[in-house]
């Protein structure tokens, strides 16, 4: 059953991550910009991940694995994904998000 909830769950962020280009279209349409975007999306993001590592029990990160962390996320996930959403905003959608998923393999193949 673990297995199936796993799958399910898989499935779910994999729909959810693909539809992002899409929310950020119709955001830019609407007259937001990739910071207001990603603002958003952590602000609503945040809260959950932090209701979610309460319930099952994480400690909260502190000292030097805090700032990693933040690091991490401040830094490579922000910095990563607002230029994925500028991207989105100054190209074609299916152009970035062609780019996008091919850049693994032309990184791996040069």
């Amino acid at each position: 059953m673990d297995r199936l909830i796993g799958v399910f769950l898989v499935a779910l962020s994999a729909a959810c991550f693909g539809t992002n280009a899409i929310f950020a279209s119709i955001c830019y349409d609407a007259g937001a910009n990739p910071v207001t975007f990603l603002f958003i999306r952590f602000l609503i993001a945040s809260p959950i991940m932090f209701l979610i590592m309460i319930a099952r029990g994480f400690t909260i990160p502190r000292g030097k694995l805090l700032v990693s962390l933040t690091l991490i996320g401040g830094i490579g996930l922000a910095g990563t994904t607002l230029c994925f959403y500028t991207a989105i905003r100054l190209a074609p959608v299916n152009l970035v998000i062609v780019i996008a998923y091919m850049y693994p393999t032309i990184v791996t193949l040069l």
